[in-house]
């Protein structure tokens, strides 16, 4: 039971994260054309942008952190003798 609701809750975040991202990538298209076209832009879009770019960070850690994705820094851990 908890496994299978685990492997939902791992879906559902990675499924967010690609609308986060779809999104965020979206708004800044658009935006960017229209500044080139007609000179203008929409006001709101760097804001919802950055704050979309903070949810994915923070919803992205926790994801990459249950694949083992992170850089890891293991020299102290090859120094260490095993016991230790």
């Amino acid at each position: 039971m908890l496994k299978r609701f685990e492997r939902a809750l791992v879906a559902v975040n990675r499924w967010l994260l690609i609308g986060l991202l779809l999104g965020m990538a979206s708004i800044v298209f658009i935006n960017v054309v229209l500044r080139y076209t007609t000179g203008d832009s929409l006001v709101w879009a760097e804001e919802v942008a950055r704050h979309m770019m903070i949810w994915c960070t923070f919803l992205g850690a926790g994801l990459v952190l249950r694949f083992g994705g992170h850089v890891a820094i293991d020299a102290l851990q090859k120094t260490v003798p095993h016991r230790l």
